[in-house]
């Protein structure tokens, strides 16, 4: 049976590859269907009750891995609906549609009877079991109402329309559209999006994708303040525990972390370290758990524990004990700059300005000129570019 499945496969492909022009009724009247349905489905069920467990097993993956090499041939581009087809080449269509429908259909019937034998780790998502269309929902509703007799059309229709990843990211593209797009947020949530937009391997992934994604949803909708840290860093971190583009994640993580986080406050640094370390340790614990999709989400996470270790140790030595110059903050710079040029100051024996400045302001506060706070490391070396130039 399986070989011949795989004849009317290589066909189907072909016919698909010329968008079923100039074929015939007859090039696909040999599909049948409900013919090939219920074979595959005996043989299933002889299988439950026969042989030991671990036959059964290995059994069942046989098969379904078969169909599914044939599902993903059938898939390789989404399955297109053609325009102006004649009649005749309209119906040969609908025949190769029902095999390929007919091959998911039974996959995923599969999927749930043998759920008691294998485990989510190696049972298929149903995500990637489902036929795969190209974005046209009203052909795609033609077609399937012409279908709809066959008992392989309702599973599908079922779970593509229950299935909670699917709805999970159908509501976070929704909510995408409430992020300004002037927000630190909104590269972060578009970017996600296209991460997530793809198949779960397996059941385990698509549940803990799924858990992950309602969580994010569940953040995204109560939040009306994209500037708040923490209602933002959660939405950054699901990208390190569930895309593929950890690095420009934890990019973001510490770009945005800089932006919105009071950089003098080392309580609120060490509370960060503290939280970044809890993630760490919930990503090992996954990955001991043989989770396929978490062992480089462990690496960035490990990075960000160490980026995060690194701001806390900047910020919190300010305030171990730090000088406050209080003067016109161009006089600081003036008398410093004029020290440093003649080679009174130095670190050791480098007299370059910027590693000197970045080394005292740890310790040495400058208060801006109106007395409202201090000046940033950044601005302090502003001024002694202009110090340089002349131009102070």
């Amino acid at each position: 049976m399986f070989a011949t499945i795989h004849t009317i496969t290589d066909d189907v492909i072909f016919r698909k590859s010329i968008n079923w022009k100039n074929t015939n009724i007859k090039d696909s009247i040999n599909i049948d269907c409900e013919k090939m349905y219920n074979g595959i489905e005996s043989n299933f069920n002889k299988l439950i009750g026969k042989g030991s467990l671990k036959h059964v097993i290995k059994k069942a993956r046989c098969y379904i891995d078969n169909l599914l090499t044939v599902k993903e041939k059938l898939s390789v581009k989404p399955w297109h609906f053609p325009t102006n087809l004649s009649p005749v080449e309209y119906q040969s269509f609908l025949q190769d549609t029902n095999f390929y429908l007919m091959i998911s259909g039974v996959l995923i019937k599969a999927s749930f009877m043998f759920s008691g034998f294998l485990s989510t780790l190696k049972n298929y998502s149903v995500v990637k079991l489902l036929p795969r269309f190209s974005s046209q929902p009203r052909k795609v509703n033609e077609a399937l109402a012409r279908l709809r007799s066959y008992k392989w059309i309702k599973t599908i229709s079922y779970y593509g329309n229950h299935n909670a990843f699917l709805n999970a990211l159908d509501e976070y593209k929704e909510l995408i559209n409430k992020v300004p797009g002037s927000s630190m947020l909104f590269p972060v949530v578009t970017e996600l999006y296209k991460d997530l937009n793809r198949e779960p391997v397996t059941q385990q992934e698509e549940e803990y994708l799924t858990g992950k994604l309602m969580a994010v949803n569940k953040r995204l909708s109560a939040c009306s303040d994209f500037k708040e840290w923490y209602k933002v860093r959660p939405i950054i971190l699901a990208g390190l525990t569930m895309a593929g583009n950890h690095e420009f994640y934890r990019s973001a993580y510490i770009n945005i972390l800089n932006e919105t986080v009071d950089v003098d406050n080392s309580e609120v640094m060490h509370e960060e370290l503290c939280f970044v370390k809890h993630e760490y340790e919930e990503a090992k614990l996954l990955l001991k758990q043989e989770n396929s999709f978490v062992p480089k989400s462990v690496t960035y996470f490990k990075e960000l524990v160490y980026q995060v270790a690194k701001l806390n140790k900047k910020k919190s030595s300010r305030f171990d004990g730090y000088i406050e110059w209080t003067h016109n903050p161009k006089e600081f710079v003036k008398s410093i700059h004029a020290a440093i040029s003649n080679g009174y100051i130095s670190l050791k024996g480098n007299t370059d300005m910027k590693p000197i400045l970045e080394f005292l302001s740890q310790f040495i506060k400058v208060k801006k000129q109106n007395n409202k706070g201090c000046l940033t490391r950044k601005s302090l070396i502003t001024y002694f570019k202009r110090a340089n130039t002349g131009d102070l």
